[in-house]
């Protein structure tokens, strides 16, 4: 947790959430394990109060999609570190060799 006095010294809030007013944030939580912790910050005006009943709906309703793109996001990654780490491999070697996907 930020506290506002650190908050108000933030580029994020400095350059973006002040000239917006945005002050209040509700975190949404999308997955959380002891590895990692995927969450999406709800920034709202101070005027505009607590969320109402009809928005939190709508997250609810949004979630599970939210947890397959961040899953899909994640085999992508992995699909990318793999790819480099065999592209590495190859040219390092000074044999000739081929890579063959499916």
């Amino acid at each position: 947790m930020v506290s506002q006095p650190l908050l108000l010294k933030t580029e994020l809030y400095n350059d973006l959430l002040r000239d917006n007013e945005m002050e209040s944030m509700t975190v949404l939580s999308c997955n959380a394990t002891a590895q990692r912790l995927d969450a999406i910050p709800l920034w709202r005006r101070k005027q505009d109060g607590p969320m109402d009943e009809v928005s939190i709906a709508l997250l609810e309703i949004l979630l599970p999609h939210v947890h397959t793109a961040l899953q899909i996001r994640r085999e992508l990654q992995a699909a990318n570190a793999q790819k480099h780490f065999a592209e590495l491999t190859l040219d390092a070697m000074s044999s000739a060799a081929f890579m063959v996907s499916s």
